[in-house]
């Protein structure tokens, strides 16, 4: 069955018919159908050549020349093109082409090669040639126009969903085109409504605007590094630009390939000498979206502070400002009140807005200036009249029907613009159904036609005072939040035929019903996008812009909105006013042409119809009813004047041009003429209106055979007409012609004969003259004869004689000949048989030569054979004696080995026996020894946790400790340090009782007297802690001094405290040493290396770090020395200041203050992050993507924390310690999923602090055993749940592992609100100075919400020590 190319000549019209017209279309490749003037296209979603090609194009511009009627060619976007021009001249009335759908059905590509076909159209006028000479600019206007194309949607297209290059924008192009020489004159662009908050946020799966990923991908690297958008002589990557996700490939999309066809276009339309400062915008945008604000200074003076200060500078270049102008436009607000400007800080929320909508609003002025530069480059040259002298087809092409699973403010634009056209589209093919019939005084006729309307929904949006926009409006003028716009909504609009509530009345949005499906919309943010406005500051300061473009862009916008109000400012207020000039230009003064594109399904996906999305299009967009209205309706109409112009002829009446003289009524004509010729058509085919007359389909093709046969009748009945007034003029004109031949002979009869007679007598003289002269030949051949007879004899004898001597000489020759040839032959077969001779003795010599030397090679192959098998049987001989010696040589030799071997097996034996025995004694005695060891360290370690976490008789819990006293802080928040889990390697007996017990005892003397631990540190035999008033207490062993006490002694020691008159920053151990650093900077050491407390005669301290038996320190230069047992200080050489050290098992890492990691040392598990496990003996730099502020070192394994949060790992893995899922060793570095506050290693096990204060670990570590995924912290205190951690730090030795937490506790705070913030910035500051200091560093903000001795200031005289001894070596 073949497919309809225009669905009105189907019969059956239906919704199943329809689509199965189209389905079968589709499957045919053909995507092109018509439905009477209006045109289907079905998105095939791949390249179709055999519709889209030169050719094809070629056929309908001849089409467009020539006038053709549509029908002539297939259905096609090229022909509506083509019946567009037609008309235009025609009908001398602009023309409007109108390409609706939903997003993703193509529009877009349609529009483009519509606008192809129209520029491609050229007609020949005399006038052409002469005018390409005078024209100013070098390019065609049709090339510019097709130029500005690739601009277009560069800058205003993206990926969406459901298209891979959907328009964000509206764009309604008006191409001008000449009455008189029909040549392109110019072009005019009006845009509407960019979606510019697509600048800022993408859903998921989409993309930003092209530029953005043409700039990246396609522009030289020399100039991206102008735009601070390289690194290391690369692009970007994408995943470091806030503003762009990092969608990198798009099908049909080469971003490469993009670029270059913008760069072209822009030295086409004359843009080369902006392109720079075009890029520098597009660029500042995107640096824009990678400012981050701190508001941990945040007070009513002092604003937020701006932390990536590279992006500051950055901008600072690309938009010519300085750097404070910069801060302040986004940190800052003006206001006037009493006509004082009064300048205050923002909140941080507001600093985002305001950074986002600067950059939506410097994009969106940029695409608006190009669109108008473009307009400066294709507007015609010359003055023109738009109305007398040019006219104008109209392509409108603007974004599609949107519904996705979360709609915005943006989708409620797309679609009301989408009904508006939906409007037109019904007024054109319906209710101008009803006007015409109507005006005809038909009315009783245009009953029929029914359509469903959508102006109620229309009004139900936009209406005042109670449209959807006007409420919008009013709650932005009062400054009202979403709960008062969703109220206003519910409660004034309440027609459940458009307007619904969602399922739960508590979500906070409202459903739309409208005319393609039903939309929800989430209320969020439709305030903020509605407003479409900038801060003063941010205004005033782009005006100031040494940017010519930027300053320009700005000062244009600033003069217009000087007059204009808040109201008319908003987005809904723009749109509705375009949309209504709009309509009024397409309604008033063209004939829209309209194309409707219909997506086939949601997948992208070619050859797939999906039957129902496809159907539900079709009704959405009115195509059945619209060809039902064309079908059943009267589609043939005429003014009476015309109708009768074209069949009055079959009438008796006067000619056309005398009626039309003597004015007559063509009305009555006409009606005349059906009653005479068509008396059986009735209103139900045939209607007679004031000025037209109807008629349908079937009834005119009853007219047109009437017509033909009236016609054919009178032909016939003309032919014999003019066949007998033929006939009758030709006897005529004979008898006319006899008359006068009769009068001309009579006239000229004398004259005749005389010349008659002259005649005669001269033809007489002839034929006597002829006889004569016959006569006289007769005569003279007679005397010829005779004389020819009297000379025959003598001449007969001369003859024979001349003949007898001929034959004599001829026989001698041929006798010589004969000879000659007699002679010839002998001598010819003379000379044969000689060289017959000579050629066989040849012949035979070399047969015999070549026998010869045959015979002599069969005798060389017979000699080679022979004394080849003599040679292999000599081999063979040969090669047998040799097995035979070489068989009894190994004999003899594997003979001797195995009685060696045999006689060494059983010496091994024995050896091995007597180890085996002396092995199994030693198991023996092993296990008497250890076993009773390991019992008693399990014992030990149950007692350890029972006096840690358990509740024993002898002392209080913890959850008792801090529940006893909590009412004694009342104001403001308090730091406590606190063991959460420990691990025991080996005997501690030097604590007596226990570590724990000790531990205990001395946390709750100290809480109980406000003297809260704030650092723990444990050495080999011996443990010190810092409190929170400046106070060291020290436990264990003495037996070198590294309690302090003075008398050295084995006996364990409780806790005590250790008198030092200082002001202490940090505390630290070795084996047998203990270290403290004054605030001042000093370094106070006492035990093994010192008898008594001394300081270190060094340099000022910034920073030591202690493991086993060596000690790291860094000066206040950045210099890094370091010492072991013996106390010998050595320095590190490095390039830049350190800022941190870290150690491990024989490995060390620094951090220098650019935010790069060294490291050196052992590497056997991969532990210095270099890829490999060779000892490095100098400092190397680790290759990190990120500025590290964090390191920290386990037994083997390292840590980096970076300061956007990202966390690295690398190292040993067979404790789990590294928590990425297994137990394999990292020789690199491996990136975390989690983004940290702050990480810290120790022993065999890594812990996390999240930015929500959970607590995360892993590895094995007391009661953590082979955890190889992070886990939450298992907090046995029960009182310690309720509080936040703000710092993690790990200490072990050799004999015991500590993981200590600091929590606060600010259960009465005043201001709970910024709990949150305080944390995290105390955190950071922590991090940012020395997170293994005893007290945080001095914030001013954080200070206030903290006892007053947690923040010291730093005074200079404060290391009141009396100097024992200076311990240097």
């Amino acid at each position: 069955m073949e497919s309809f190319d225009d669905m009105v000549d189907m019969e059956v019209i239906n919704d199943q018919e329809l689509l199965v017209n189209l389905k079968k279309r589709y499957q045919q490749k053909k995507i092109f159908t018509y439905v009477g003037p209006t045109l289907l296209v079905i998105n095939p979603f791949e390249a179709c050549p055999h519709l889209i090609n030169l050719e094809i194009k070629n056929k309908y511009i001849q089409s467009a020349i020539n006038k053709e009627n549509r029908s002539t060619q297939p259905p096609h976007m090229y022909a509506i093109g083509a019946e567009a021009i037609k008309c235009l001249f025609e009908n001398q009335k602009n023309q409007a082409i109108i390409i609706s759908g939903e997003s993703g059905a193509g529009k877009t590509e349609n529009a483009k090669s519509c606008m192809n076909l129209i520029t491609s159209v050229k007609f020949d006028t005399p006038r052409q040639s002469q005018e390409k000479k005078n024209s100013i600019n070098k390019f065609a206007i049709e090339d510019r126009i097709l130029s500005c194309n690739p601009i277009l949607e560069a800058y205003g297209n993206a990926k969406t969903l459901r298209n891979n290059n959907s328009s964000r924008f509206g764009k309604y192009t008006k191409i001008y085109i000449s009455k008189k020489d029909k040549k392109i004159k110019g072009a005019q662009i009006y845009n509407y409504l960019l979606e510019k908050s697509r600048i800022c946020l993408q859903g998921k799966g989409e993309r930003n605007f092209h530029i953005f990923y043409h700039i990246l991908k396609g522009m030289p690297i020399n100039e991206l590094q102008q735009l601070f958008l390289s690194e290391n002589d690369q692009p970007i990557q994408l995943n470091k630009i806030s503003y762009i996700n990092t969608i990198q490939d798009v099908d049909g999309i080469d971003d490469k390939k993009l670029y270059d066809e913008v760069i072209q276009s822009y030295n086409l339309l004359g843009l080369e000498s902006d392109k720079s400062n075009i890029h520098q915008i597009v660029a500042a945008v995107l640096h824009l979206g990678d400012l981050q604000f701190d508001d941990a200074t945040l007070t009513d003076d002092v604003p937020c502070k701006i932390v990536t200060e590279n992006k500051l500078e950055y901008l600072s270049k690309l938009l010519q400002l300085s750097i404070k102008e910069i801060s302040e436009a986004l940190i800052l607000k003006q206001r006037i009140i009493n006509k004082q400007k009064i300048v205050s800080p923002v909140s941080y929320n507001q600093c985002i807005q305001n950074r986002d909508s600067w950059a939506k609003e410097l994009f969106e002025r940029l695409f608006n200036w190009l669109v108008c530069k473009l307009n400066q480059n294709i507007l015609p040259e010359e003055e023109f009249d738009v109305n007398n002298n040019n006219t104008y087809i109209g392509l409108l092409d603007i974004y599609g029907f949107e519904v996705f699973d979360k709609n915005g403010f943006e989708q409620l634009i797309i679609n009301y613009t989408n009904e508006r056209l939906h409007q037109l589209y019904i007024q054109y093919v319906f209710k101008g159904e009803e006007i015409v019939f109507k005006e005809e005084g038909l009315d009783k006729f245009c009953q029929h036609i029914k359509y469903k309307d959508n102006q109620a929904l229309i009004d139900c949006l936009d209406k005042p005072p109670l449209g959807i926009f006007d409420i919008l409006d009013e709650v932005c003028q009062v400054a009202g939040d979403d709960d008062l716009l969703i109220s206003n909504i519910r409660k004034k609009q309440k027609d459940p035929k458009y307007v619904l509530q969602p399922k739960m009345p508590s979500t906070q949005s409202f459903i739309i019903v409208h005319t393609a499906r039903n939309v929800e919309y989430l209320i969020s943010g439709f305030r903020e996008k509605n407003v479409d406005e900038i801060s003063v500051l941010t205004a005033f300061y782009s005006q100031q812009s040494g940017n010519p473009l930027i300053s320009k862009l700005f000062a244009v916008e600033e003069k217009q909105t000087q007059t204009v109000t808040k109201k008319d400012k908003s987005l809904s207020k723009k749109i509705r006013t375009q949309m209504n000039d709009l309509m009024k230009e397409l309604t008033n003064n063209c004939d829209v042409h309209f194309v409707r594109c219909i997506k086939p399904n949601d997948l992208k996906k070619p050859q797939l119809l999906e039957d129902d999305y496809a159907l539900q299009q079709i009704r959405y967009l009115g195509v059945l009813d619209s060809l039902k209205v064309r079908k059943q309706n009267y589609p043939f109409r005429r003014l009476h004047k015309q109708f009768y112009k074209q069949f009055g002829e079959m009438t008796s009446n006067p000619l056309f041009n005398i009626l039309e003289q003597q004015s007559a009524d063509f009305r009555e004509l006409n009606l005349q003429l059906f009653q005479q010729y068509y008396p059986k058509l009735g209103p139900e085919l045939v209607l007679f209106g004031q000025k037209r007359i109807f008629i349908r389909i079937e009834g005119m093709d009853i007219i047109q055979q009437v017509f033909t046969e009236i016609m054919e009748k009178k032909s016939k009945i003309a032919l014999k007409i003019q066949y007998n007034w033929h006939k009758y003029l030709i006897k005529k004109n004979l008898k006319r012609i006899h008359i006068h031949y009769q009068k001309i002979k009579l006239c000229n009869w004398r004259k005749a004969l005389k010349a008659f007679q002259d005649l005669y007598y001269y033809q007489l003289r002839q034929s006597k003259m002829k006889l004569y002269q016959n006569q006289l030949d007769k005569i003279l051949q007679y005397v010829y004869r005779l004389q020819a007879i009297t000379n025959f004899d003598l001449i007969m004898k001369h003859i024979i004689f001349i003949q007898r001597q001929i034959k004599k000489w001829l026989f001698f020759k041929r006798i010589r000949k004969l000879i000659l040839v007699k002679f010839n032959i002998n001598f010819i077969i003379e000379n044969s048989w000689q060289l017959i001779r000579l050629k066989k003795e040849q012949e035979l010599e070399g047969f015999i030569r070549m026998m010869n030397k045959r015979n002599e090679l069969a005798a060389i192959r017979i000699q080679k054979w022979i004394k080849g098998i003599q040679v292999r049987e000599h081999i063979k001989k040969l090669n047998k004696a040799a097995f035979k010696i070489q068989g009894f040589v190994k004999m003899k030799w594997l003979s001797k080995t195995f009685k060696q071997i045999r006689i060494s097996t059983n010496k091994i034996q024995k050896l091995i026996r007597r180890y085996l025995i002396k092995q199994r004694a030693k198991n023996i005695k092993k296990e008497q020894y250890f076993k009773p060891l390991e019992e008693q360290l399990n014992e030990t370690v149950k007692i350890e946790e029972n006096d840690l976490f358990g509740n024993n008789l002898n002392s209080l819990s913890f959850d008792q400790i801090l529940n006893q006293d909590d009412d004694q802080f009342r104001d403001k928040g308090q730091l406590f340090d606190i063991i959460v889990d420990l691990e025991l390697l080996s005997d501690i007996g030097c604590y007596q009782p226990s570590f724990s017990s000790n531990y205990k005892q001395l946390f709750q003397q100290c809480y109980k007297n406000e003297n809260i631990i704030q650092s723990v540190r444990v050495g080999s035999f011996h443990s010190i802690a810092s409190t929170s008033l400046n106070k060291l207490y020290t436990w264990g062993l003495n037996n070198e001094g590294q309690l302090g006490q003075g008398r050295l002694s084995d006996i364990p020691q409780q806790p005590q405290q250790l008198t030092l008159n200082v002001v202490m920053d940090q505390i630290e151990c070795t084996d047998f040493n203990s270290y403290v650093k004054c605030q001042d900077g000093k370094l106070i050491i006492w035990g093994a290396q010192c008898e008594t407390i001394s300081y270190v005669d060094i340099q000022p301290v910034k920073q030591i770090q202690c493991r086993f038996d060596k000690t790291y320190i860094i000066n206040n230069q950045g210099m890094v020395q370091y010492w072991d047992s013996d106390h010998v200080i050595q320095n590190i050489a490095t390039n830049s200041p350190i800022s941190q050290v870290s150690i491990g098992l024989n490995f060390i890492a620094l951090l220098n203050n650019q935010g790069q990691v060294l490291v050196k040392g052992t590497n056997e598990h991969g532990q210095l992050g270099l890829g490999d496990i060779l000892f490095r003996e100098q400092l190397i730099q680790i290759k990190i993507p990120y500025k590290a502020n964090l390191i920290s070192c386990g037994l083997k394994h390292l840590s980096i924390q970076c300061c956007n949060g990202k966390a690295f790992v690398c190292g040993w893995n067979q404790q789990g310690q590294l928590g990425l899922g297994d137990f394999q060793d990292r020789y690199n570095l491996v990136q975390l999923k989690y983004e940290t506050q702050q990480i810290c290693c120790s022993r065999t096990s890594t812990m996390i602090l999240l930015e929500n204060k959970q607590v995360l670990w892993c590895g094995s570590n007391g009661n953590l055993k082979f955890q190889n995924e992070f886990v939450q912290l298992a907090k046995k205190m029960k009182y310690i749940q309720k509080l936040n951690p703000v710092r993690i730090q790990c200490s072990y030795s050799k004999v015991i592992s500590l993981i200590n937490i600091t929590y606060i506790k600010m259960e009465k705070i005043k201001q709970p609100e910024k709990l949150k913030g305080i944390l995290g910035t105390l955190t950071q500051k922590w991090v940012e100075n020395n997170i293994n200091s005893i007290d945080p560093p001095m914030i001013e903000s954080v200070s206030n919400y903290l006892m007053h001795y947690h923040m010291k200031k730093f005074s200079s005289n404060n290391s009141q020590i009396v100097i024992n001894k200076v311990c240097r070596k």
